[in-house]
């Protein structure tokens, strides 16, 4: 074999798929960054809308005060004179010290606190009504819409609008008739409850976006660091590969040619699987950390490959611990991809409403991890997921919260063993309902407690005589038979019986199991 033509042969196949590699890399990070921008801009949009209500709200507070008081009288000044639109008995008096008054209504009392709103702060409000009694409260094109829109139902409009060469979040929301209202607008014809105008809020979003540069700042040169690093780290790959086909050369038979191919392929593979799986270990909780929040436990982490799709977690402190264990789609490296999404996930959530309620935090991460998978182009989901049990431990109330998609809790107290069924429910997948709302279990502990969570891999793995699975009941016998010994003991135990129960088979799926006593 002429071993020089091969290997000139083989390397523009090889800068194909060194270039393929660089290319999808770039792609991956490009979405991520995209993503997280995205993601940003949509914090920055609900931060702005949520001053708009607030300010809205505000409003309506101090209109229902002025209303209920039957308005206010305030002494007339240059910026404040009689509303001519009022036209009711005393508008204006003359107290006893001979000062000016004039009788300011809920309309006209917004008005100022908006002209003092916008001095202050930017933000611009306005009453309007598609039946002004004022003039100047005739609503622009983007206010007949909304209050349109009013008329039919709707109870908020809101969106970014130019407005005097700047851009604001515009939101306005209805004005309802109440009692106090008519004394101004029963001429009109309005009744207790009709929509009977809005007020338009328009917060500046100059400020708001600013503060949000910061973090494109941060997510642009993370994203750029991490791009960087895979890059350096193909390169690297690919000079070793090139080197390793030109080590072909050397060699004094095909088949020690193809000897060499194959373990310097195999180096370099499983080089970045190894280290894979030690940034797949740094997302799990450490051992340090475990400890000084679980006093008799333990925690079996058994990927099928090196690398997997098993992923536990833990937080809390030494009054309350949450811990949960996830099963997420695939071994191997599609495993560990998935548990890298859901590991995100989870502290997107955890960040967003705690753990005190496991089926809360569960719905959040069926809608997070199925939108994170959906194909924006095609507008589907790619079928991945993952199953998910949380165990909410309280140590001083001897309470606990469980909830579970599709895994369960067992739990051993004395003699018997107890196991609280999961939801039939998955987390991301194309069948995963995203309205689902998972149930919480709460369980009072009286006696010392074992409890377990394990995902589906020590169950379903065959063995055994008849190679039938290991199976629920036979744990169920495990824990009964081993209740008495240090929960630590009983994971040492637990994995040599299940690697005697699998004997000469292939271990099917990843395993992950925790024990805990309480």
């Amino acid at each position: 074999m002429d071993t020089s033509r091969s290997f000139s042969s083989q390397i523009p196949l090889m800068k194909r798929y060194l270039a393929m590699m660089v290319i999808c890399w770039t792609l991956a990070v490009c979405a991520s960054f995209v993503w997280n921008w995205y993601e940003v801009d949509a914090k920055t949009l609900e931060a702005a809308r949520i001053q708009a209500r607030s300010s809205f709200e505000k409003d309506v507070i101090y209109r229902r005060w002025n209303a209920g008081m039957g308005g206010v009288y305030v002494p007339i000044t240059e910026r404040i004179v009689p509303n001519p639109h009022l036209q009711i008995p005393q508008r204006d008096i003359l107290t006893t010290m001979g000062s000016s008054l004039t009788l300011i209504n809920p309309a006209f009392m917004t008005r100022l606190v908006h002209e003092i709103q916008e001095e202050q702060s930017g933000t611009k409000g306005h009453i309007t009504s598609l039946n002004p009694i004022r003039p100047q409260n005739t609503p622009d094109q983007w206010e007949t819409v909304a209050l349109a829109d009013f008329e039919k139902g709707t109870d908020e409009v809101s969106s970014v609008e130019a407005l005097h060469g700047a851009y604001y979040m515009r939101l306005m929301r209805p004005l309802v008739t109440e009692e106090g209202c008519l004394k101004c607008h029963a001429a009109q014809g309005y009744k207790v409850g009709d929509v009977r105008g809005g007020i338009a809020v328009a917060v500046p979003m100059e400020p708001l976006r600013k503060a949000a540069r910061g973090e494109f700042l941060a997510l642009s040169i993370g994203h750029g660091a991490l791009w960087s690093m895979g890059l350096a780290g193909l390169l690297f790959g690919g000079k070793r590969l090139r080197k390793g086909m030109e080590g072909q050369e050397k060699a004094e038979t095909a088949l020690v040619r193809s000897h060499e191919d194959l373990k310097d392929a195999n180096t370099v593979i499983m080089e970045s699987i190894y280290y894979a799986k030690n940034i797949q270990s740094a997302i799990l909780p450490s051992q340090e950390k475990v400890a000084s929040l679980l006093d008799d436990y333990f925690i079996i982490w058994r990927p099928r490959d090196v690398i997997g799709g098993d992923l536990y977690w833990l937080d809390g402190s030494s009054d309350e611990v949450a811990l949960a264990v996830m099963d997420c789609t695939g071994h191997g490296v599609p495993g560990a991809v998935m548990t890298m999404i859901a590991a995100t996930s989870l502290n997107r959530v955890i960040h967003e409403i705690g753990y005190k309620d496991p089926g809360a935090l569960l719905e959040q991460m069926n809608i997070l991890v199925r939108a994170t998978l959906t194909k924006r182009q095609e507008g589907a989901l790619y079928d991945d997921g993952l199953d998910m049990g949380v165990c909410l431990i309280n140590m001083k109330s001897r309470k606990v919260i469980f909830a579970g998609a599709r895994i369960s809790l067992f739990v051993c107290s004395d003699s018997e063993v107890t196991i609280i069924k999961g939801d039939r429910e998955s987390l991301g997948y194309q069948s995963s309902n995203p309205n689902h709302r998972f149930m919480n279990h709460y369980i009072e502990l009286t006696n010392p407690t074992d409890l377990y969570l394990t995902t589906d891999g020590l169950i379903e793995q065959i063995g055994g005589k008849y190679r039938l699975p290991f199976g629920k009941t036979r744990l169920n016998r495990f824990i009964q038979k081993h209740r008495n010994l240090p929960m630590r003991q009983q994971g040492n135990i637990l994995l040599d019986t299940f690697l005697n129960y699998k004997s000469g088979e292939d271990q099917r799926d990843d395993i992950t199991a925790i024990g805990v006593r309480v």
